[in-house]
């Protein structure tokens, strides 16, 4: 939930008003904003993803 948030909200959303407000990239910047908070929650949680396959596959097998 923290990674969505940071991903989407802070990240893209951030970034969106930029480029859509700031930069004159109207309605498109803010589609790119909103991408690249897409693209970003998709490394984040890639990330995590493998971070805890890594720590699930160094404990040992209990039978």
């Amino acid at each position: 939930m923290l990674l969505s948030l940071v991903a989407y909200w802070c990240m893209g959303l951030t970034i969106g008003y930029l480029l859509g407000f700031n930069f004159g990239f109207g309605g498109a910047g803010l589609w790119i904003g909103q991408s690249v908070g897409f693209g970003l929650g998709a490394l984040f949680f890639t990330w995590r993803f493998h971070f805890l396959m890594r720590d699930q596959s160094s404990q040992p097998e209990i039978r």
